[in-house]
This record gives C-alpha cells, sequence and structure tokens, in this order.
C-alpha cells in the first residue's frame, strides 16, 4: 500500500497489505453490504476535498471539507462546533454516544511541527491527539490537515513511540487502489470503534491480528537471518581460500558473523526508523543499505563472488557511522558504541578481506525480504515480501538473534545436507552427511565440504527464539516490579534506581523496563510541573529513554554474544537522530552470574583449599583460616567506584564523550585497583574448580598474598586465574558493579543492592547433558531412540581426542559448579532435594543482591510452587519477602513455548516484610488473563500452607475458596504419609527395585524367574491389568534383589546362606524375625503407579501385587517390613490390614484429588510424602470398614487366597456391578472418614470424568458411579 501507512507497532502493513490476511475471520464486520455505494461517494467526496483545499485554505474551510467526507463514512458531529482549534466530537447517530475526537488544523500546519503565529504556544497536532487519547473517554483520535489523516488510538506517553495509522489524501483521492479504499472503509466507517458482543470492537481484533502478523514475520525472519550468517561465513571463507590463507575456528567465524549481522539489523532498523537520511542523495548513492537492497534485485546487475563492491559499500557505511559525518547535505552524527569498532570484530573486519558480491548479495538480500511461506503439498500461498523493520519490536528482532546462539557452528568436511527426520513436531531437523541421510529423511539444503554451516546439536530447531519469554510475559512482571518504586517517585529517584536482569540474554525484559521506567520519569517531571507536552516527540522520548539506559539499567549473561545482542536490543530501543550509542559496556557484563565471591566471603579460606598446615608468616592472623582482604597494600575499591558512577552521569551527547567513557573503561579494566580486585575474586573461585587447588591451605593462602601484592604465582600455579576467568567466567557482583553497593569513600551504601531484580534465570539442571555434548560432535546422534544405540555411539565418540578433552573440560566444569553451589556459602536454601538446578541458584541469588527493600520480579520453573527442592526459598519468600504476584500459569495454549504439559510461575514481591495470606493465582492460560487477576486470585493463609504441608509449605494449587476450605478440611489433623501412624499400628517405607535400562541384562522374555511388572501392569485394585512381558533371568535376577534385601539389614556377605520365609503368614505377630532375609519380592505388597498425568482418567493408581512378582522404576512399592538394627531382627511395619488400607486410600477419589493438584507426568515421593492421612484404628470403626472393602476388591484370583485368609475376606471373582458398588462405597467412607460434606464432595466428583478412551480404569468415573458415591455418602451422613 502507497498510501496508507503505519507509524510504531500497534498495526501492521503485512496484515493490512495482503488481502488474504486483513480481516479474513471478520468479514462480516467490514460494511461489506454497502462497501461499493460508500467507497464509491468516499471517493468522490475526496477528490473535491482535495481540488478545494490548499495551503491558503483557513482552518473552518479544512475542516467543512474534512467533516463531510468523514460523513461519507456514516460519522455525525454536533450541529454546533467548537473553535478552529479545539477537537470535536465525532458519533455514529447525531443522537448516539459519543465514539471519537475529530481534530483539523490548517493545511499548512505539519501535524508534527510546533503550530506558529497566532497558534504560537499551541501543543504540535500529533501532540493534542495524544493528550486527547490519554484521557482514555474515547477509543481514538481522527486528526487531519486536510493533506493527511492520521488514526490515533493512545497516547504513548514519554516511554513509548507514536502510533498511528496514516493516510494520505491526495495520493489515496489520485492514485489509491481498490484494495486501500477497502482498507479503508473497513477502519474508518464509525462501526469499527464500536464493542461487539465479546466487548472487542474491530479495531481492537486487527491489532491483535497486526500483532500476529508481525510475530510471524519475525519468525520467518529467523530463517534469513540464518542464511545471512552462512553467506557472510563463507564469503570469508572464500576469500581466505583464494589467497591459500587457513579458516579461522568456526566458532570464532560465527561470533564475528554475529556481529556483521548485528551492525546489518542496526542499520536496517534506523534507516526504518528514520534515523539514518535516507533520501539524501549523497547518502543514498554511496552508503543506504536500502539502495543496496534495489541494485541487488535489478535485473541489469551482475554479480561476482571475487566482486568486492557490495563490501566496500558496507565497510564505507560501517566507518561512516562509527566516525560521522559532516559534508554538506550528508549530515550523521557518529553512532560508535562499540557496534562499529573493528578492533571487536578482528576477522571480518580486517581491511584486506573481501567478501564476494555475491555472498553479500545473499546476506542482504536474505535480510531484507521474507521467505514464501508454502502450504503442506508445497504450493506458495504467501510470496516474498520487503521486511518493514520499524514495524518489528524489537523484542521481537532479540528474539530472533537470541535463538541464533543454541546453534553450533561448523566447516563441512565433505557433502552435507540439512534433512527433515519425521514429520510434524516429533520431526528432528540435523545436519548429516549427504550420501548417508535415513531412509525418509528429507534433504532441504545442500552443503559442498568446506562450507560454512549451522546445526543444533539436539536437532530441536529453536532459532526462532521460540523458548525465550514471551513479550506479555515479561512486561507484566516488569511492569509490576517496577510500578511501586515509581509511581510516587521524583526524576532524580527514577535516575538512582538500579534494575537488573543477571540472565539478560537479547534484553527481552531489559527493554521493557525502560520503556516503563522512561514512562515514569516523564509522570514525575510532569507531577514537578515540567509542561512536557509541549516538547515532547518521538525524539525526545528517545533522548530520555537514552539517560534512562546509561543510568538504571544493569545486565549480566554468560554468553559473550548475549551480552553483544543485549546492547543492540538497548541500542534500538534508544537510537535517536543525531546522538550516539549510548555507552553500555560498563553496564552489560559478562560472567556466570551464579558463580562469584561476596567481599565477606574472601575473609576466608574456600572449603575446597582448606587441608593441610598454613604457614604463621602468611596468615598474619590469630585465625590460620582467616586472612584480612585489605591488608596493605590494598586495591583501591572506591576509586572504581567513583570511575563507574562518573561514567553513568557524565553526558553521552557526541562522539568524543562516548570515546571518552570507552578510554577510561578500558583503562579502569587494565588497570591495578580491578584487576587484582578481579583476579582475587577468581583466586577464591578456583579451587572450586582446579583440583591441584584443594586440600592446601597454605598454598592458596600464600598465593593470595601474592596476587594482593602484585607478585607472580609460583610456576605450577600460573595461568590459573586466567583459565578460569575463560572456562568458568565468575562474576563477582561487588567488584563488577561497585557503585552499586558503596558509595564513592568504598564504604557500603546503607541501601547496598539492586532495586529491581528481573528476567527469566535458566530453568536447566546442573547436570551432563548427553544429547547436546555429542551432538556438537556427531549431529546424527541426535536420530538415535535407544538407549543401547546412544551408549554405543557415545562409546565410539569417547574415544577420539577431541571429544575426551572437551568431555574433561565440560566434566571438571559441572564438578565445580556442583561444588560451588553446596559448599560455597553463597548458597543456603538448597537443602538437599534432588538435583541443582540453576533457577534455584539464580532464584536465591536475585533475592541475596536486592537492597533491603527491592523488588523482584521473574518468570521462572513451577518448582517454585511446590517442589521439595525449593522448600527454603519458598520459606524466605513467605518469612521475608512480601508476594504481591504469585501467578501459576498453565501452558495449554503455549503461551510458553515449552511442553504444553508444563507450568511456569510469575513471582513478583518485594524483599523484607512477611507474606500472610499469600495471593495465588491459578488457571492463568491466556496471556488476557493478566488483564483480570483480581477476579482469579485466592488469598491462602500461611496458616493452611503450613496446614497442608507443614515441612515443606508448598503451595496448594487452589482455583477457588471452595477448594481451599476442601484442603483445609482433608489435612485438618492429620498425619503425613510417612509419618509414623500411631492409632494405626504402621509407617511407610519407600523402595525402588530394579531399573529397566540399567539392569536389562537381568530380565527377558523367556526368563524363568520372577515377573517383572512396569505401571503399566497393574490398575487400580487389579494387579494384573496387563500381561508382562519380561520374567527375571535365574539366578543373576534373584541374586541382586537377594543382594539388595541383605545390604538393606546390613548382611550383604550373607545373602545366600539365610534362610527365606516367603508369603503373609511370617509377617503376622509381633515376634522379631532373626536369621532369615526377607526381600519384598517374598510377599505381598502395596505398589504404587509412577507414571502418571493429573488429566487422566484416574492419576492416582495402586495395588497389592503377590509374592513372586519384581518391579520396575516406573513403580513405587512400600516395604512390609524392616530390620531392626538395634534389636536385630525384622519387624513387620505395615501389616496386612494396613497394606490393602494404604491402597484403599491411594485409590480413593479423595486423595487422588489432592495429588491431580501437585502432579505433572509423575507421582513422586515428595508428592505423596505431603499426602494427610486419616490415621484411625484398624480393627474396629471406619478403619475397620475401609479394610473390609480394600481386602475384598483385592482379593479376587487363587494368588490372593493367603492374604484373604490372613484379613478374614472371601477371595472370589467380583462382577462388574459389584466392583463398582464396593467401589464406590469405599470412597464414600473415605469421604466420611476425612469429615467432607456433601458440598465438598461434589467438588471431588466434578474433578474426575471418564475419558473418551474405551480402555481406561476399571471403574469408570461416569455419571451412574458418581451417583452410587452420593448415595452411600448419603447413608452414611445419616
Amino acid at each position: 500500500m502507497l498510501n496508507i501507512t503505519v507509524a510504531g507497532t500497534t498495526l501492521s502493513t503485512y496484515y493490512l497489505s495482503d488481502p488474504g490476511l486483513f480481516l479474513r475471520e471478520e468479514r462480516g464486520q467490514i460494511g461489506s453490504e454497502d462497501a461499493e455505494t460508500g467507497i464509491r461517494q468516499a471517493r468522490r467526496e475526496l477528490r473535491r476535498l482535495v481540488a478545494d483545499i490548499d495551503e491558503t485554505s483557513t482552518a473552518g474551510q479544512t475542516r467543512k471539507h474534512m467533516l463531510n467526507w468523514l460523513g461519507s463514512f456514516g460519522w455525525r458531529f454536533p450541529s454546533t462546533l467548537p473553535g478552529a482549534d479545539d477537537p470535536l466530537i465525532a458519533r455514529a447517530e447525531a443522537e448516539s454516544d459519543d465514539l471519537v475526537w475529530v481534530l483539523i488544523t490548517p493545511p499548512a500546519q505539519h501535524l508534527d511541527a510546533a503550530p506558529s503565529g497566532r497558534r504560537g504556544g499551541n501543543l504540535r497536532p500529533q501532540r493534542q491527539a495524544e493528550v486527547c487519547a490519554r484521557e482514555g473517554t474515547l477509543p481514538a483520535v481522527l486528526l487531519s490537515n486536510g493533506s493527511e489523516l492520521r488514526v490515533i488510538r493512545r497516547d504513548p506517553g514519554l516511554g513509548g513511540e507514536a502510533s498511528y495509522l496514516a493516510v494520505d489524501l491526495a495520493g489515496l483521492a489520485e492514485l489509491g487502489d481498490d484494495h486501500e479504499w477497502r482498507v479503508l472503509w473497513a477502519l474508518l466507517r464509525p462501526e469499527a470503534f464500536l464493542p461487539d458482543g465479546d466487548g472487542a470492537s474491530l479495531w481492537d481484533r486487527i491489532e491483535r491480528a497486526s500483532a500476529d502478523a508481525a510475530s510471524s514475520v519475525s519468525e520467518n525472519l529467523s530463517g534469513g537471518v540464518r542464511k545471512a550468517l552462512r553467506a557472510i561465513a563463507n564469503g570469508a571463507l572464500a576469500h581466505w581460500r583464494r589467497r591459500g590463507e587457513p579458516a579461522p575456528a568456526p566458532r570464532e567465524l560465527f561470533a564475528d558473523a554475529l556481529k556483521i549481522a548485528y551492525r546489518l539489523l542496526f542499520v536496517a532498523y534506523a534507516e526504518d526508523r528514520g534515523l539514518l537520511p535516507v533520501g539524501t542523495p549523497a547518502y543514498d548513492q554511496g552508503y543506504s543499505l536500502r539502495s543496496l537492497r534495489k541494485q541487488i534485485i535489478d535485473p541489469g546487475s551482475v554479480w561476482t563472488p571475487d566482486g568486492g563492491y557490495l563490501w566496500s559499500t558496507l565497510r564505507a557505511q560501517w566507518g561512516m557511522l562509527r566516525d560521522g559525518a559532516d559534508a554538506g547535505e550528508l549530515q550523521i552524527t557518529a553512532f560508535d558504541g562499540g557496534l562499529f569498532d573493528p578492533a571487536k570484530c578482528p576477522l571480518l573486519d580486517d581491511p584486506a578481506l573481501i567478501v564476494g558480491d555475491t555472498f553479500v548479495r545473499d546476506v542482504i538480500d536474505a535480510l531484507s525480504f521474507t521467505e514464501p511461506i508454502k502450504s503442506v503439498k508445497g504450493k506458495q500461498i504467501v510470496g516474498r515480501r520487503p521486511v518493514n523493520y520499524r514495524e518489528l519490536g524489537v523484542e521481537q528482532l532479540g528474539s530472533i538473534y537470541e535463538g541464533l546462539l543454541s546453534f553450533e557452528p561448523q566447516i563441512a568436511d565433505g557433502p552435507k545436507a540439512l534433512a527433515r527426520v519425521g514429520r510434524g513436531q516429533s520431526a528432528v531437523y540435523q545436519v548429516l552427511d549427504a550420501d548417508r541421510l535415513p531412509e525418509g529423511a528429507e534433504a532441504l539444503e545442500h552443503y559442498d565440504a568446506g562450507t560454512f554451516y549451522l546445526f543444533e546439536a539436539t536437532g530441536q530447531r529453536k532459532g526462532s527464539g521460540s523458548y525465550y519469554t514471551a513479550r506479555p510475559l515479561a512486561h507484566f512482571v516488569v511492569g509490576e516490579a517496577l510500578r511501586p518504586l515509581t509511581e510516587n517517585a521524583t526524576p532524580e529517584q527514577i535516575l538512582n534506581l538500579r534494575v537488573c536482569d543477571p540472565a539478560m540474554g537479547s534484553g527481552a525484559f531489559l527493554v521493557p523496563a525502560v520503556h516503563r521506567l522512561t514512562e515514569a520519569y516523564g509522570e514525575a517531571l510532569a507531577r514537578e510541573g515540567e509542561l512536557l507536552d509541549h516538547k515532547l516527540d518521538d525524539t525526545q522520548r528517545a533522548a530520555y529513554r537514552r539517560l534512562i539506559v546509561e543510568r538504571c539499567i544493569y545486565g549480566v549473561d554468560l554468553n559473550p554474544m548475549a551480552v553483544e545482542l543485549a546492547k543492540v536490543s538497548l541500542w534500538l530501543a534508544a537510537a535517536a537522530a543525531g546522538k550516539p550509542l549510548s555507552f553500555l559496556d560498563a553496564h552489560l557484563r559478562c560472567g556466570n552470574a551464579v558463580v562469584g565471591a561476596s567481599l565477606d566471603a574472601w575473609e576466608g579460606v574456600p572449603t575446597p583449599a582448606q587441608g593441610g598446615r598454613v604457614s604463621k608468616a602468611a596468615t598474619k592472623s590469630e585465625n590460620e583460616l582467616q586472612v584480612s582482604l585489605f591488608d596493605v597494600p590494598a586495591p583501591d575499591l572506591a576509586l572504581v567506584t567513583r570511575v563507574r558512577r562518573s561514567l553513568a552521569t557524565d553526558p553521552s551527547d557526541d562522539r568524543l564523550q562516548i570515546r571518552a567513557k570507552e578510554q577510561r573503561f578500558s583503562s579502569l579494566l587494565r588497570g591495578a585497583d580491578f584487576r587484582r580486585l578481579q583476579e582475587l575474586g577468581d583466586w577464591w573461585v578456583a579451587p572450586f574448580f582446579v583440583e591441584r587447588l584443594r586440600g592446601n591451605s597454605a598454598q592458596w593462602v600464600n598465593s593470595r598474598e601474592d596476587i594482593k601484592g602484585s607478585k607472580k604465582l609460583p610456576p605450577h600455579l600460573q595461568g590459573v586465574t586466567e583459565q578460569i576467568r575463560k572456562e568458568v567466567r565468575p562474576f563477582h557482583w561487588e567488584i563488577e558493579f561497585p557503585e552499586v553497593f558503596f558509595d564513592s569513600e568504598g564504604r557500603r551504601r546503607s541501601d547496598a543492592g539492586f532495586d529491581v531484580m528481573i528476567g527469566n534465570p535458566p530453568w536447566e539442571g546442573i547436570t551432563f547433558k548427553a544429547a547436546e555434548f555429542y551432538g556438537r560432535f556427531d549431529p546424527s546422534y541426535s536420530l538415535l531412540k535407544k538407549k543401547a544405540e546412544k551408549e554405543a555411539r557415545q562409546e565410539e565418540l569417547d574415544g577420539r581426542r577431541e571429544v575426551q578433552s572437551a568431555r574433561e573440560l565440560v566434566d571438571a566444569y559441572l564438578v565445580g559448579m556442583k561444588a560451588f553451589v553446596k559448599s560455597s556459602g553463597e548458597y543456603r536454601m538448597l537443602g538437599t532435594k534432588g538435583t541443582y538446578n540453576l533457577y534455584r541458584a539464580f532464584l536465591e541469588r536475585e533475592l541475596s543482591l536486592l537492597s533491603p527493600k527491592g523488588r523482584i520480579g521473574v518468570v521462572i520453573d513451577a518448582g517454585v510452587v511446590g517442589d521439595a527442592g525449593t522448600q527454603y526459598h519458598r520459606r524466605e519468600l513467605l518469612d521475608r519477602c512480601t508476594v504481591e504476584h504469585f501467578v501459576l500459569c498453565d501452558n495449554v495454549n503455549k503461551i510458553f513455548p515449552i511442553d504444553s504439559r508444563e507450568q511456569f510461575l510469575l513471582l513478583v514481591a518485594e524483599k523484607g516484610g512477611a507474606t500472610d495470606p499469600l495471593p495465588f493465582t491459578s488457571g492463568v492460560s491466556l496471556f488476557e488473563h493478566l488483564m483480570d487477576l483480581p477476579d482469579r486470585t485466592l488469598n491462602i493463609p500461611r496458616n493452611v500452607i503450613e496446614a497442608l504441608a507443614p515441612e515443606t509449605l508448598a503451595i496448594p494449587d487452589t482455583r477457588d475458596s471452595m477448594l481451599l476450605d476442601l484442603l483445609r478440611v482433608i489435612y485438618a489433623g492429620h498425619p503425613l504419609f510417612l509419618s509414623l501412624m500411631e492409632a494405626g499400628e504402621w509407617q511407610v517405607e519407600w523402595g525402588r527395585e530394579l531399573h529397566i535400562h540399567d539392569n536389562r541384562k537381568l530380565f527377558a522374555v523367556d526368563g524363568a524367574g520372577p515377573l517383572l511388572y512396569e505401571g503399566k501392569h497393574f490398575h487400580q485394585f487389579v494387579h494384573n491389568f496387563a500381561e508382562p512381558s519380561y520374567r527375571l533371568i535365574e539366578p543373576d535376577g534373584i541374586d541382586l534383589l537377594l543382594q539388595r534385601a541383605a545390604k538393606r539389614r546390613k548382611a550383604r556377605a550373607l545373602y545366600l546362606s539365610l534362610a527365606r520365609k516367603k508369603g503373609e503368614e511370617c509377617l503376622c505377630g509381633g515376634s522379631l524375625r532373626r536369621e532369615i532375609l526377607e526381600p519384598p519380592v517374598d510377599h505381598y505388597r502395596p505398589c504404587l503407579r509412577q507414571v502418571a498425568s493429573a488429566t487422566n482418567e484416574r492419576t492416582l493408581i495402586s495395588a497389592v501385587i503377590p509374592p513372586g512378582i519384581a518391579v520396575t522404576e516406573s513403580v513405587h512399592f512400600f516395604y512390609r517390613s524392616s530390620w531392626n538394627h538395634v534389636k536385630g531382627g525384622y519387624e513387620t511395619i505395615l501389616g496386612a490390614e494396613a497394606m490393602v488400607y494404604v491402597v484403599a486410600l491411594m485409590n480413593s477419589l479423595v486423595l487422588d484429588f489432592i495429588v491431580r493438584r501437585k502432579a505433572g507426568s509423575h507421582v513422586t515421593k515428595s508428592i505423596m510424602a505431603s499426602l494427610p492421612v486419616a490415621d484411625v484404628p484398624l480393627d474396629r470403626g471406619p478403619g475397620a470398614e475401609i479394610v473390609r472393602l480394600s481386602a475384598r476388591l483385592t482379593c479376587r484370583a487363587p494368588e490372593f487366597d493367603e492374604l484373604a485368609e490372613v484379613l478374614g475376606v472371601e477371595c472370589a471373582p467380583l462382577s462388574k456391578a459389584e466392583e463398582r458398588d464396593l467401589r464406590a462405597e469405599l470412597d464414600a467412607r473415605v469421604a466420611h472418614l476425612y469429615g467432607l460434606s456433601a458440598d465438598h464432595l461434589e467438588l471431588i466428583l466434578a474433578d474426575f470424568k471418564q475419558s473418551a478412551d474405551s480402555e481406561g480404569s476399571p471403574v469408570r468415573p461416569d455419571e451412574e458411579y458418581k451417583h452410587l458415591v452420593r448415595s452411600h455418602f448419603m447413608r452414611l451422613d445419616g
């Protein structure tokens, strides 16, 4: 569309200009019935308007013609109009409600220029319209000067940018095509601004569709970015081959190619945003990227692989942007900031390097046009379109490039092909040998030998940035974290805020923080009386954003390329015409945010280094393991702080000021004070990662003294700190950002710490990731499915020297990480439960880095809600923080592109105080749900949390107050599952037996030993739900079970000599059993299925399995007996009555309901440990009745004759009707036992639904069954 354009990112020309997309789903709302007649009339009126209005027309004449034209779209106006300079009201009908503001200016008045003459002192028309929109009473403002019409829907304030739809009226009258008029007819009629039955107007729907279209373009562009990177790298490789020069390491080449891509991204964005003088002949002819776009698609242009025109043009452009230009009409302020610094891109900024024209052509083409979209059958349905970078948000662009960081670079050692193996979501994309593609694989791209390419080690594509935080989630947590700190702050207080993302990636959280803080800064200035509206435009907004970026924003990331990308994102967000790029090096740093030492920790010897004798001369202290950090000569921390503070506060208005900052910061990093401080920190960290530094306090202390005195380390220790800095990248927060913690005199600030910590920390465990590691060396590894195949390939790869070296580095790093997290003293909330996960370490680190009243806003793993491993984090949040938002999000609608079964948490809290009650929100599965959180939030009192999970403080997933009351009743006064049951006289001890993979040599289809059960082989009260495939191999299989039983009684060497007593009789009675062995396989035992989802028909599935059956890791079982080491004999801890009672409770609707609130895809020990148990006598009363019912449901086959005899029940088959009735009575009795009301029971019954699967649970939870349960419950309730 030539005559309809958009400003900002609210609307998308991709969407509006495509007839196949525009209003595809809302065709009934665009007035198509009367469109032909209406458009014909509107065209006639517009031609009349354009002919009658010129620069000599008055404001009144202009307004008259404009209102006549708008009337052809159905608008009606008051009979009495206000003054010519004032906005007027437009309605759909004369007597209807006010709908939009209309503001008409004289034709000579540019809409973005300040009025002059008698109208001098008034606001710019655009700003006047934005102020009208700010009031929020009407959905839009129609602004025009007779030659241009703008539809403005919102005030961007200080933190945003102007956003509107613009129509060139003269161009539309003369050249407007049918599609442009259909778009205008749809969007300019009054009906487009009226809400429909869902409360959304046509404009609302179009803005949402535009956002979706822009996201689609950004995802499409991700493939183009990868193509551009390959073209850059392959062009450089071709140059080096021509000159006979060796190729660099793939990772080094990839890093420089990324920097070139960052430059091109910035230039494209700056040109489309009007930050560069596009249209100026001197710029277009010699430097413009937009001009190069036109040249590369010119059919008459000829490009060669060794031509250098395009590359030299780009290099000239980068040099000019670095140094600026002042030559007549070509006026460009130097952007600098390091983006165009040749020293930061040494391989590809080599003056002798020439990337050939065909390669550069492919680079520009890939970044300038989208790829065609094809249907499933390969038919092109959307052609290539030029990319308008103005319409892509900074976060969208950042996510594209951040996705690249997950790729591995390589140079092909032979012909390769990018192949797709499989179909749909399970498809694997991988680069493989072209002549060894698997059967059925589809080759998508081919790479010749010597070609640079990118691949993902796991074969799962992340290149679109789809594993990174969705924009609405980031904006929500950032906005909520900042709001209380800014709403009543002064401008200076806002500029003094310190906001940090310790895992910043592309800056997805930092960019919205900039916008929010800039908006708040403007509001603060207005509160102090400054008249911003008179000077507020996009240039002024950018100036304020620059101020916020340099003063307030901090970030850290382990990946140096992510740091560079975050800089680009912030440069784009704060770019201003005529201003250099902001200096960000001091605030955006590369490092490992969870590994580093605080100054307090440096006072002592790190745990791994302790041991041996310490020299008195070395320690100079009463305590041999304590040495003061700042013995003479002391590094001057105060000096470092003062320099850094001045870097943030000094102006950055021109190139010389930026260059001066770069030089001062570089001198600071090279200076003795900072270098020694950093090296002391690295030395403290080193023993966790370097084995030769462990267990020798004297060595470590003496060497630290050498570092403090700027002396060389002993020869065998030289290079250690450099090794640590290269391989671990420790980040010592107080040294890297000293101004956050210390004043200019080096004293600790009373408000030391960050005011806000934001982000989405990594969710991965500190564990070896075989798929990613081995996939780097052999991409075909990602295609292997069976464990045996993977292990064989691993063994083969481990024989290669480069793999061995890499594995040693990875293993040493993981060992060091675990050791640091476990014993450095920096982490006290991790406990001993589960594996160490990075999100847990990050959360503790972020809380510890907050100022006394600091705030945190993060998107984090849902394990924070209830995992045993995060119990200390929850206690910290509840005891010493004020939690404001605790939002558990369901991912069923893929609002976060991870597994749809996963959940995640939005956490916003303030340090200090305590939380009671906890504002808990759940069921959030759409972005729109964030708009009505108060209606979805339930306050959970602290005493309820403690009652439900006293040890772990796990937060129950409660959706309404009735549910909370139900949980309170179920848990009231009951011991938890693993506790000793005093009334029932029993206790559960958890057991696991064999592993289906690790012990696979011990069983076979034709084995002669006990059957081998997996979870799928039994169901509720049914021990033979499915036929098992394997038996243990004799004698090895049973020998292993006997060895484990002997080990449990600490008599492993005697396992073959001890007698075995099988069956139930031996477990009866209270006497000790000596000189025997009681392996679980010899007895009846209660089992629990491990793999089960909360969305299944039934989740908690248990049964008693008879003797002679072994179980795999997918089955939890409970020991019947335990060896008393004091008394020297076996004791029965779970008698027959207790066993069937436990199974009854586990299979009940009541406990299943509880588990469904906690389980994801597995029923874990920690979940079971949190369940309440009704501890009652089992030989009388309700306990005995439940035992009777459970015993009868269990004993239906000859295998249970002995158990039936002990329990005193009949052992015989049950009809379906009998089974349903017994189960219904059992469910009713358990509900009654827990003291539930009829309303409580209804809430539980509603949670269970019969699945569509014809083979569900043995007793289906259909309406007939629920009626049976109600009937039994009513009878019990009297």
